[in-house]
């Protein structure tokens, strides 16, 4: 208990026919606080999110997700929705459908970059595998969904684009939401 990340969060939401394309910068504070049991009797850690618009602004508690991990999986409960985000032994055959709990459409995870170093702007971690979540592009639409995992860290890296476009070019862009979320520090308090 008392792991943290914090990650600088870019997130951009584009309404193109009315002319929106808002842009928020903001820091994420991700901090393992306690362990708990479930309505299901499993053990669980509680994570703590805080936010704050910039480094000199204090942190604010934003909201609390939870964690919870046996031998076939890791899962995450965010906002009340519980997501598969990895799935044990980590290879290359593994396929998953990380949204198993909820009604929504089947994202059917995989691994890629198993074992490899990945350098984002902030930090470079030395071994790191990625969760290719969801990559769908045709002439309407282009998602590219991914994560990547630092041993002994967790998430260093979370990209989230789900967009409709325009004539197959993914630089034209109708409507959507773009997140990129980078580690740029970890400890223990």
């Amino acid at each position: 208990m008392g792991k943290y990340v914090i990650y600088s969060v870019t997130e951009i939401d584009v309404d193109a026919p009315i002319s929106r394309f808002d842009t928020t910068r903001y820091q994420i504070k991700e901090k393992l606080e306690s362990v708990f049991t479930d309505n299901a009797g499993q053990p669980c850690i509680r994570v703590e999110r805080y936010r704050r618009p910039t480094p000199a602004n204090p942190w604010v508690i934003n909201d609390v997700w939870y964690f919870y991990r046996n031998e076939r999986n890791a899962q995450k409960v965010e906002e009340n929705e519980r997501f598969i985000r990895l799935s044990f032994p980590i290879n290359y055959d593994a396929r998953w459908n990380g949204n198993a709990f909820l009604p929504a459409d089947e994202w059917i995870y995989r691994y890629e970059n198993i074992g490899v170093s990945y350098s984002n702007p902030y930090q470079t971690f030395s071994k790191t595998v990625e969760v290719n979540q969801r990559f769908r592009y045709n002439f309407v639409e282009y998602e590219n969904c991914r994560e990547i995992y630092a041993d002994g860290i967790g998430m260093v890296y979370k990209q989230y684009i789900v967009t409709t476009i325009n004539n197959g070019d993914s630089t034209s862009i109708n409507r959507g939401k773009l997140l990129h979320q980078y580690a740029i520090d970890y400890g223990l308090e």
